[in-house]
């Protein structure tokens, strides 16, 4: 160009007047090209930049003004189309495109969750419960010992609620929270009331007719006791003590009309009733009281009644025409 002073034309494969290379006719844009691997990989940006050094060095070579090769205007517009078929830099092909091979790309599927693995808390905590219970229940069979059934009631709830409650924690199993709730409840209801579970259950009436069997304690673990002392031979000098406690339930005593009373009364939780006459109420009530004979005194009777949860009735018995007097009235 020194020696004929005059400016070769322009190179076909040269940039265009918007200063962009020209992409080949056969060059499809946002298509693979036809040599392109048929699988999807990840293309780096090497060739553009060594397409790039290369265009640099031979402009400076030529004065600023020489034309890339054939080759680096080739691996431009390859570049060029990979860049454009796989919408982005690095050369990552987005998901939902098809590519050469007709394969789709998708996202992986995510991995699967890992479940916890339970610790079976509760399920030993029963098996233990029902094992202790087992053996206490053998222990007092053989009189081994003398197990009360309210001890082991309460200790199995107190073992249950504790179980659950550390299963809850451990497990995070939060449902089990009521189930705690009910189990300490229940066991701290028993502690307080302490009733008296030894006695059996049903419903149960005495009628004695000595002082003897009158003066012999009187029990019912759960249910009704109906004690009733009308034919119990009284003597004027001499008192007769009875006794009788229900754990869970109704104790009903009838005493004889000219009989003179002497009415110790505690209810872990309930009330006690003295003819039709609710004299107390509540948790852990106690009640001391004396009652005057209706008519001739025929003797005194001292009556010990324990309800642990429950209620305690004491009636006359006396009847008049039309109906039952209330011989506690003033």
């Amino acid at each position: 160009r020194a020696a004929s002073g005059t400016t070769p034309p322009a190179p076909t494969s040269g940039p265009t007047a918007s200063g962009t290379w020209p992409v080949p006719a056969d060059t499809v844009v946002g298509a693979a090209p036809t040599d392109a691997p048929t699988t999807v990989a990840t293309v780096t940006a090497t060739n553009a930049t060594t397409s790039t050094t290369s265009t640099t060095v031979a402009e400076e070579a030529d004065g600023g003004s020489t034309p890339p090769s054939a080759t680096t205007d080739a691996t431009d517009a390859t570049d060029a189309s990979w860049s454009s078929w796989s919408n982005g830099p690095t050369g990552t092909a987005p998901l939902g495109v098809t590519t050469a091979d007709g394969s789709v790309l998708v996202a992986p599927p995510p991995p699967a969750r890992r479940r916890r693995r339970r610790i079976p808390i509760g399920s030993v905590t029963l098996l233990a419960v029902v094992a202790g219970i087992a053996v206490a229940a053998a222990g007092d069979a053989f009189d081994w010992w003398n197990a009360s059934v309210l001890g082991i009631i309460v200790t199995s709830l107190v073992v249950m609620a504790v179980g659950l409650a550390v299963s809850t924690v451990v497990n995070a199993a939060w449902w089990f929270v009521p189930g705690v709730v009910v189990l300490a409840s229940a066991a701290g209801l028993l502690s307080i009331t302490d009733p008296s579970l030894d006695g059996g259950t049903g419903e149960r009436t005495a009628r004695p007719t000595t002082v003897a069997d009158a003066e012999t304690v009187h029990d019912l673990g759960l249910g009704q006791l109906t004690l009733d002392l009308v034919d119990v031979p009284l003597d004027a000098d001499e008192p007769v003590r009875v006794r009788a406690e229900v754990g869970i339930g109704r104790l009903h005593v009838i005493v004889p009309a000219g009989a003179e009373l002497v009415v110790t009364s505690e209810v872990g939780a309930g009330l006690v009733l003295v003819g039709d006459r609710e004299v107390i109420e509540g948790i852990d009530q106690r009640d001391v009281r004396s009652l005057d004979p209706l008519g001739d005194r025929t003797g005194t009777i001292e009556l010990d009644l324990r309800v642990g949860i429950g209620e305690i009735d004491v009636d006359r018995d006396v009847f008049v025409a039309g109906g039952t007097s209330d011989p506690f009235l003033d």
